[in-house]
């Protein structure tokens, strides 16, 4: 049961790491009134929210009708017609159903919100994007905590079916959003998530070596914890750990990151 004052962490995790991620156990050890997200999305046929299994389907159906094709065509341009055209569909279509798995993680997370009445919403990569749609569908405005999200990719087959997002987010939802990333992240790439920070207004604190995970500069060295704590504290607080964090290594949204690499 939730004691008086104790803060509500809604917690949406990544594609891979799930409510049982060693983020979610964290978050549970020091706020122990987590809410730890099963968005039913990553990359198993199992996921109801995820994408791979309508490749599947569109693999069959694609087969069935080459298969069509060679037994009703006798000439073999147009039994490749199909071929080619099920194979150039391919990317379009797993694009589009990137989106839907972005939209039904969304509509789990919009649910969550307005059941848990959390203090605060932590998204890392994947969930990371989740949150940054949940606000701009304006059904979240309060502190945020970003980490890593997952606005581009790095690498080539997930840059293929994961366009660039840059939403659009309200001043005061920017206002109360605190985003982190790695200066080592190999998965999302850091000039893309510059190029939100600067879009929307939000700080930005780069974290020296740290890779996608972050679990080496934010859990063992219990940051998340003190993000998270800054985040709920009033304005003037969370402005002065903003500016501690930038002169420690931390990047703020300023002009020097308008040189960074464009969005990917």
């Amino acid at each position: 049961m939730k004691k008086k004052g104790d803060t509500v962490v809604l917690f949406v995790p990544g594609l891979e790491s799930g409510p049982r991620g060693s983020k979610a156990k964290y978050l549970s050890k020091h706020f122990p009134n987590t809410v730890a997200l099963d968005l039913r999305m990553g990359l198993g046929l199992q996921h109801e929210n995820g994408p791979v299994r309508w490749l599947g389907l569109y693999l069959v159906a694609a087969a069935a009708v080459c298969a069509t094709a060679l037994h009703m065509f006798g000439t073999w341009p147009a039994r490749a017609a199909p071929l080619l055209l099920g194979a150039a569909g391919l990317v379009p279509f797993m694009r589009w159903r990137v989106q839907c798995s972005l939209e039904a993680c969304t509509d789990v997370v919009a649910a969550a919100v307005r059941e848990a009445a959390p203090d605060v919403l932590v998204g890392s990569s994947w969930g990371g994007r989740v949150v940054l749609r949940v606000i701009e569908r304006r059904e979240w405005a309060g502190p945020t905590v970003l980490l890593c999200p997952a606005v581009a990719a790095s690498p080539p087959l997930f840059r293929a079916v994961l366009p660039p997002y840059l939403p659009s987010v309200p001043p005061a939802a920017a206002s109360a959003c605190r985003v982190l990333h790695g200066s080592a992240d190999d998965v999302v790439p850091m000039g893309a998530v510059a190029d939100l920070c600067l879009n929307c207004g939000m700080p930005l604190e780069v974290l020296p070596g740290a890779d996608h995970r972050l679990n080496d500069g934010l859990l063992k060295t219990h940051h998340l914890r003190a993000v998270i704590k800054g985040a709920i504290a009033p304005a003037e607080f969370r402005n002065s750990l903003l500016v501690g964090s930038t002169a420690t290594g931390g990047v703020g949204c300023d002009s020097d990151l308008k040189e960074r690499s464009p969005l990917l």
